[in-house]
């Protein structure tokens, strides 16, 4: 296999096990797309109400960063065996593997008496999380054919932004109105209702052999795989770390810069993230339409650019307008960025390892949101919040040169189609 020809070799030869009938989104509504929403409102109903349950159960900061950092932590450890999961079960066993493992850790964080007890539980949701995630991707990579994918892909990431717009505000009610354990258990239910969703609509597959079957693929397989083609994932996977640790770093920057250097109160702040969260949600329809019409880069490259200069100019604002602005545009370039990571993926992924493959991937989108955390922290310890901004948006910058002159466009069309 040519080093240059990777993506183009892969989605010539990859022909779904059971493409959508009559090729048809719309019928991922109930097996996909819906158990994902209801997954991504349990994920957003947590997000206010986890930090203030570890403030409560530690009294200080530092336990807040301990707990929330568990979920970070099961996601990192839990991303290649997720993607073992993946190829040796199936998209089906590994969906429901996933939602029953956080709805389970979900119920019992509700009766956690200690910070540990959180930490603990914390991780195991972090892997059910990526086991889930990863069944999805699989599930989208297997079933739509390439020339729909982008369009498709990028719909699943619009639901999961629309679960976490909604969640957030759902979870902040509960907690406030019924005490902050009671969200747990909404959780715990909803992941139920998932469970149950997967397994009316999601089919039973033939599954590909295990690698400790006689005949099987072998992970050393994958593996030798990669470095025989390090020429061409090496650039994908450097544009994809830069990428992912702007996305990851936006959550952080905006409160930090909108509360310290423009002092604005708390719920100016969220004000704001509401706006900016708005603008990122409504744009995944046309990332879908740009990767699917134009190409994955057509929508990949003014994705990096438009959310670089956003955190660039978010760093340098001083007044409250200035900071909308910035905000607006990180809102802008991480919409139409919509779905563009996992289009990529699924595109380059070699059918044989297409499971575990996604667990390495996996591996760097989790490992560049905690080296996005470990910027803002050090650089902004060390040095100014300013600083951290800029360098996290040079980094995207060096992406976005890494995706315009090493990264081949991976969208090949049937012209008989």
């Amino acid at each position: 296999m040519k080093l240059d020809n990777l993506g183009r070799k892969n989605l010539e030869e990859d022909v779904p096990q059971e493409t959508v009938p009559g090729n048809r989104i719309e019928t991922l509504i109930w097996s996909l797309y819906l158990p994902a929403l209801i997954h991504a409102l349990s994920r957003g109903i947590l997000l206010p109400v986890l930090p203030l349950f570890a403030l409560e159960l530690g009294e200080s900061y530092g336990s807040v960063g301990l707990v929330v950092a568990g979920e970070g932590i099961g996601a990192l450890i839990g991303a290649i065996p997720a993607g073992k999961v993946l190829q040796r079960f199936g998209r089906r066993v590994s969906m429901l593997l996933g939602c029953s493992t956080i709805g389970f850790a979900s119920l019992f964080l509700a009766f956690a008496e200690s910070v540990l007890e959180a930490f603990a539980i914390c991780i195991f949701t972090g892997i059910g999380s990526g086991i889930f995630n990863i069944s999805c991707h699989g599930y989208l990579a297997e079933t739509v054919a390439v020339h729909k994918r982008g369009k498709a892909i990028a719909t699943y990431g619009g639901v999961n932004r629309i679960g976490l717009l909604i969640g957030p505000a759902l979870g902040g009610w509960i907690g406030s109105n019924a005490g902050l354990r009671i969200p747990f258990l909404f959780c715990g239910i909803a992941e139920a209702v998932t469970f149950i969703l997967v397994l009316l609509f999601v089919a039973r597959v033939k599954v590909n052999k295990d690698s400790s079957e006689p005949g099987g693929k072998k992970t050393g397989d994958l593996l030798k795989h990669i470095r025989l083609n390090l020429g061409s994932y090496l650039p994908i996977a450097g544009g994809a770390f830069l990428f992912q640790a702007m996305r990851s770093a936006r959550a952080i920057l905006i409160p930090l810069f909108g509360v310290d250097n423009i002092g604005l109160d708390i719920d100016e702040v969220g004000y704001v993230l509401s706006i900016s969260n708005a603008m990122d949600s409504s744009l995944f329809l046309f990332a879908g339409f740009l990767m699917d019409r134009f190409g994955r880069k057509a929508a990949i490259l003014p994705s990096v650019f438009i959310l670089a200069m956003g955190i660039g100019l978010l760093g340098m604002m001083d007044c409250y307008l200035g900071f909308i602005i910035a905000s607006l545009l990180i809102g802008l370039g991480n919409g139409i960025g919509s779905g563009t990571m996992l289009t990529l993926s699924a595109d380059i992924a070699p059918t044989e390892f297409r499971g575990e493959f996604f667990g390495y991937w996996r591996l760097v989108n989790e490992g560049a949101r905690l080296g996005s955390h470990a910027t803002i922290g050090g650089v902004g310890s060390w040095f100014s919040l300013t600083a951290a901004a800029l360098l996290i948006a040079t980094g995207g910058l060096v992406g976005f040169i890494l995706f315009a002159f090493y990264v081949r466009e991976t969208l090949v069309k049937n012209r008989k189609t």
